[in-house]
């Protein structure tokens, strides 16, 4: 038996009357908070956008772009089967959140997105997929810190700096976008 054959039951549950009820109440769902998600992350998008535009982050304004492209792709392009979609979903969220981490450690929104992955994953494929997805997230932040305390990872303390500062509106708006989309997918989901 090979990995892939191993780890599949985790990631695609099995048919059955019960599953098949579940699944389809699921994917109507995340069809809905797709929807949703779209709409509201454009508004995400453009104000991390227009951050990055002002940093002149030009390789982060291609990895936002590239995100809300699969994003969109997820959302829209429903040929490629629901388990599929809600897995590229959580590995999208799961690349966000380590970018983020990178970029901005602690003060960012990293940890949002780190919790966004076992919360989808377990309503959206089950209990052990949340499992191991809140797994992933703890395992990649306490790295992540390890990284930044060894001095391996350069923090860029006049970002962080900037990003603290009272006046600085700009970061409430982007980290405050971001929480208002993972909460109304949290909302929708439940």
């Amino acid at each position: 038996m090979s990995l892939f054959q191993t780890l599949r039951p985790l990631f695609v549950p099995t048919d059955s009357i019960y599953s098949k009820t579940l699944r389809s109440w699921r994917e109507r769902i995340f069809s809905a908070i797709m929807t949703l998600a779209s709409s509201a992350g454009l508004v995400v998008y453009l104000i991390m956008i227009y951050n990055q535009a002002q940093r002149r982050a030009w390789g982060l304004m291609g990895i936002y772009t590239a995100a809300y492209a699969l994003l969109l792709i997820i959302t829209f392009f429903k040929r490629f089967p629901f388990y599929v979609r809600v897995n590229l979903l959580n590995v999208m969220l799961y690349s966000i959140g380590i970018m983020a981490s990178l970029e901005s450690g602690t003060v960012g929104d990293g940890r949002v997105w780190f919790v966004a992955v076992p919360v989808l994953a377990t309503v959206f494929i089950g209990g052990l997929a949340g499992l191991i997805g809140a797994a992933f997230s703890f395992i990649t932040w306490i790295g992540i810190g390890a990284l930044f305390a060894a001095n391996m990872i350069p923090y860029n303390i006049q970002l962080v700096d900037n990003m603290v500062q009272p006046e600085n509106i700009n970061t409430f708006i982007s980290t405050g976008a971001t929480l208002l989309v993972t909460t109304l997918i949290f909302v929708g989901s439940i």
